[in-house]
């Protein structure tokens, strides 16, 4: 059996984006990189160095077909308690 690769896609809410656009912050560049299939509904991701770059992940999604599986996340911003 062929051993598939798992890609990591982010998908930003309005508010997320917005916060992301004002920070200059690349996150799926970002998520590319350091993530992985553990990431949960519920966690915190950080993007940047303060609490104010910290995202929540609201949903998460498999994307399946004959190519690569694409582990999708919902993000939000600002990430609640």
């Amino acid at each position: 059996m062929t051993e598939r690769r798992l890609f990591i896609r982010i998908e930003l809410t309005a508010s997320a984006r917005a916060r992301a656009e004002a920070a200059g912050l690349g996150v799926n560049a970002a998520a590319s990189q350091s993530l992985d299939d553990r990431v949960q509904v519920g966690d915190r991701l950080s993007f940047g160095g303060e609490p104010a770059d910290d995202f929540v992940v609201l949903r998460r999604r498999y994307l399946i077909g004959s190519g690569p599986a694409i582990l999708v996340l919902d993000v939000d911003h600002p990430a609640r308690n």
